[in-house]
């Protein structure tokens, strides 16, 4: 703590941890802000919470998810029905690696598929 009974907190090696790069004023500016939010939370320490329910929210969450129920799925037909390009049975989406991007996995995949 410091003179003023305020943590004292190291802003500059907080900022080498982030990997941030801050000037003198901006150390000097996070660090009283800092300092302002640790005062606020041990005044809150200090409240008095005996009987208080822990919560992990203010509002009451209800699970909206359906029932995992099996049910039929959509055949191959009318899953492409509305592929904007398809090749046979599959879709063909435009090519987002180019020649030498992907390294050789050694999977034995076909390195010219999408060619």
């Amino acid at each position: 703590m410091g003179a003023d009974g305020r943590s004292q907190v190291d802003i500059g090696h907080l900022a080498t941890l982030a990997r941030l790069n801050l000037k003198p004023e901006e150390c000097a500016k996070f660090q009283e802000q800092i300092e302002d939010i640790l005062a606020y939370v041990d005044k809150l320490s200090q409240l008095n919470v005996d009987g208080v329910e822990p919560m992990t929210t203010a509002l009451p969450m209800i699970n909206v998810f359906r029932d995992d129920t099996p049910h039929e799925t959509l055949s191959r037909d009318e899953a492409m029905r509305n592929a904007p390009d398809k090749e046979g049975a599959f879709f063909k989406v435009p090519r987002i690696i180019q020649d030498g991007e992907a390294p050789d996995d050694g999977e034995g995949g076909d390195s010219n598929a999408s060619k």
